[in-house]
């Protein structure tokens, strides 16, 4: 009998350390966000000011400025998911948006940059949540560029 393959998710762990890169420190990339991040580079290369819509813990905003697009990020402080640790949680994975307080933010309802700040406005899987789709939407518009795009995955 020969010896037995490993399966692709072992062959990606050896492939890993023998590449002198431990597991842990490779970043979990799920199924939509793999999506999110082909299509923007598809359509939108870096450099690119990108703003992510219900950035959670920064994940996606940590792959996104690794690929480098210039981020920022919010969530809403009145939805319950986030607490004081918000900050915390994504200054780890983002450690230079500590500096600027600008691009990451906790918010009410209406998204406090600039008319025509972004290149991009991203969410993923936030519209099911969101109860204003309408106000949402215009919010997301007013802050783009001219040929600016949005890419929502939900």
């Amino acid at each position: 009998m020969g010896a037995r393959m490993p399966d692709a998710k072992a062959r990606k762990a050896v492939t890993r350390l023998r590449d002198g890169v431990p597991d842990w420190k490779v970043p979990f990339m799920s199924t939509a966000q793999k999506h999110l991040l082909n299509t923007l580079q598809a359509v939108r290369s870096a450099p690119a000011r990108v703003l992510e819509a219900g950035c959670g813990d920064g994940s996606l905003l940590a792959l996104l400025e690794a690929r480098g697009y210039e981020v920022s990020g919010f969530d809403l402080e009145d939805f319950g998911l986030q607490d004081n640790a918000f900050f915390d949680r994504c200054h780890a994975r983002l450690p230079g948006l500590r500096d600027d307080p600008l691009r990451l933010r906790l918010i009410d309802e209406k998204s406090p940059w600039p008319f025509e700040e972004m290149q991009a406005v991203i969410s993923n899987q936030v519209i099911e949540h969101v109860r204003d789709h309408e106000h949402f939407f215009a919010n997301h518009r007013r802050v783009l560029t001219a040929g600016g795009i949005g890419l929502h995955v939900f």
